[in-house]
Parts: structure tokens; C-alpha cells; sequence
């Protein structure tokens, strides 16, 4: 007897009512944390979300942000001869990473930006952000400007992020901004 499992498997019942579980492939909507290309757990619950939160803060993987994309965003292929992974970043997904001022080690928030399939993107946004100031800080490494309401306490990230695992896609119930509006190019 076939029993479809709850992390995209299907559990195999004997006769003498044993299961043993069997690796399918994943579903379209099978959803992953990654960081970088490091996996972390797939199907994601609210629990992985707070972790992939704290070890981002603590730098404890090394990796200054997280995403939660699609299990099929990483595709094996062969190019001349050789099996490569390549990474298709189709939407819907979501990254979220900590920014620091320029002058200082300390962490003054999270970027969350969110994918959709048509390639619009957006960032969640403290109310009223549209036209709040740029701040000059480090994000994933690199130096960015971007608008000050963009930079979110971690509980607004983590609501952003809960959300999104749930239903796949961002919470009508927060405000985002077109990445458009949020960037300063130095």
C-alpha cells in the first residue's frame, strides 16, 4: 500500500503494516533554505525560519543572508561533459540578510527582499518608507545604500519570512516597496 508523505515522499506500507519511506522527486512548490549554495532544511516550518535568523546574526554558517527559494531553482546539467548545478532563481522566493553601518560591526537590521515569477521584486518596509533617508552600509559584504525603513527588526523579518513559507508568497498585511525606490547607487 502507497501513503504519500508529508516531505514529498511516499511511504511504503508492507503487509505486516511496516513503512519504509522512499525519495521522490521534489514537487514544483518544495520549498528550501539555503545559504549560498550550502543546503539547509527543506519544507521549511517556522522553527527552521528562527534558526536560519540565528545563524545569519551569530555568523555561525558564514553567510551573511538566507534565501527560501524553490528545490528546482537548482538544476543539474552537463556542460562539456561535466555535471554542473545551475542556479535559475525563478520566483517565487525570498532573501533575507543583516546590514551594518559603514563605521561599525554592529547589525542595524534585516533586508527582506521578496521575487515574484515576473521578475518584479520588492522589499518589506516599515510603514511610511517610501520616502525615508538613505543609510550607507554593508550588505552580504558589499557596500549599499539603501532607504532606512527598509532595514526591519528581526520580528518584522521573521513575520515576512513565516508567511512567505506558508503560503508562498508575501503577506498582504506588510508594507513593501519596489526595490526600485529603495537603492542609492554611489
Amino acid at each position: 500500500m502507497l501513503d504519500t508523505g508529508e516531505r514529498g515522499g511516499l511511504n511504503i506500507v508492507n503487509s505486516h503494516g511496516l513503512k519504509s519511506r522512499l525519495r521522490t522527486a521534489p514537487t514544483m512548490d518544495e520549498l528550501i533554505i539555503r545559504y549560498g549554495c550550502m543546503e539547509g532544511p527543506r519544507n521549511p516550518t517556522s522553527a527552521d525560519v528562527c534558526k536560519a535568523l540565528d545563524d545569519v546574526e551569530s555568523f555561525a554558517l558564514q553567510s551573511e543572508e538566507f534565501c527560501i527559494e524553490k528545490v528546482s531553482n537548482w538544476q543539474p546539467d552537463f556542460i562539456d561533459g561535466h555535471r554542473v548545478i545551475r542556479c535559475v532563481r525563478e520566483g517565487p522566493y525570498m532573501v533575507a540578510g543583516t546590514f551594518g553601518l559603514e563605521s561599525s560591526p554592529v547589525l542595524i537590521g534585516w533586508l527582506v527582499l521578496f521575487y515574484e515569477t515576473d521578475k518584479q521584486s520588492y522589499a518589506l518596509a516599515a510603514p511610511d518608507s517610501a520616502e525615508s533617508d538613505f543609510v550607507d552600509g554593508y550588505y552580504c559584504g558589499g557596500p549599499l545604500s539603501v532607504r532606512s525603513g527598509c532595514l526591519v527588526p528581526r520580528e518584522m523579518a521573521f513575520e515576512a519570512l513565516e508567511y512567505f513559507v506558508d503560503h508562498h508568497d508575501r503577506s498582504p498585511d506588510l508594507e513593501w516597496l519596489s526595490t526600485s525606490q529603495i537603492y542609492r547607487f554611489r
